[in-house]
């Protein structure tokens, strides 16, 4: 036991100075009554599973689609190794600025294409991150790590950014019509618009409205020309957005047990969906769902993750707490 302890110092104290936030864990919203460390501490003892997750995911995923769906998943091979790998580095990438925190994501190979890079570029991350008490973008805005912006939500690590624009890009050309559920402050809708374009819409869906009017001033700050772009809106994100529906990209900013068979029904053929799956206390795993025709779609599994749940706005700021 002694010798187990020794082993899981060094990755504990990163784990514990930085928020739980190291490698692929994103988005885990510490409970008010249970301090973040006591909360993990039993799953470290359980051969640390957010780590393993890079080389063997374990989410058993294909149980949580709709039991009833009409609709036929097709599986392709995941993520190969080396992709993980280079996902693995990730939380190393923090920087001094928005320059940095980029440069940073392209040398360990998080970003690699150039229009998700100028993306990036483009929408500094200091616009949708907490500002300290004098108004000023607060350094830790370029950690590479989430942020809590209030409500029980946070602001993604930029990682898991680049990540989720990588792997919609070739669906966020020129023109594409995008959704983002869980639209948080607005980081991902500005830089979805500006890969889109002006001919391009983007649309934000967040179940609380203070997080609409924060996405709103943000996007304002930022360029408000994106607003030509970006409509936001509150409302509960599991329907889509039928109005404004088929869409290019879906991106799914919160965990579903059971993927929403409404967010299918709205992508367009060939339109991809990218959407952590699993439970709130267990194992998450980031899949990208094509829509290949009307009732054909093929899944693949990108990495294990830890985001908050997708639930209800009731249930998002009332959460219920893990009891041991």
């Amino acid at each position: 036991m002694a010798a187990l302890k020794r082993s899981l110092l060094p990755v504990w104290n990163s784990a514990h100075r930085r928020n739980f936030s190291f490698g692929l864990t994103d988005n885990f919203r510490a409970h008010r009554s249970v301090p973040l460390s006591i909360l993990f501490f039993p799953l470290f003892l359980a051969q640390l599973p957010f780590v393993s997750v890079l080389s063997s995911p374990s989410v058993r995923w294909h149980s949580e689609l709709p039991s009833s769906s009409p609709f036929h998943f097709h599986s392709v091979s995941s993520a190969s190794h080396s992709d993980r790998s280079d996902l693995g580095m990730a939380w190393r990438s923090s920087g001094r600025d928005n320059k940095a925190l980029v440069d940073n994501l392209m040398r360990f190979r998080v970003i690699k294409s150039a229009n998700v890079e100028d993306a990036m570029r483009k929408t500094d991350r200091g616009f949708y991150s907490p500002r300290e008490s004098d108004g000023k973008v607060s350094k830790r805005a370029y950690e590479d790590a989430p942020q809590p912006i209030g409500y029980g939500a946070t602001i993604s690590a930029p990682h898991m950014h680049a990540m989720c624009l990588e792997t919609l890009k070739d669906n966020l050309k020129p023109g594409a019509k995008a959704l983002d559920v869980g639209s948080g402050s607005g980081f991902l809708v500005a830089a979805m618009a500006r890969m889109v374009g002006n001919e391009g819409r983007v649309y934000g869906i967040e179940h609380i409205q203070e997080l609409v009017s924060f996405a709103q001033k943000n996007l304002e700050e930022d360029d408000k020309s994106l607003l030509n772009i970006v409509t936001v809106k509150q409302g509960d994100g599991r329907l889509g957005w039928p109005d404004a529906a088929p869409f290019d990209a879906i991106h799914v900013g919160a965990a579903a047990e059971k993927i929403p068979e409404s967010l299918l029904k709205q992508l367009k053929p060939g339109g991809k969906l990218i959407i952590p799956v699993g439970s709130r206390f267990g194992d998450q795993e980031l899949i990208c769902i094509t829509r290949r025709d009307e009732e054909n779609f093929e899944t693949e599994q990108l990495c294990g993750v830890r985001y908050v749940p997708l639930t209800s706005e009731d249930d998002q700021l009332n959460p219920p707490t893990m009891r041991f």
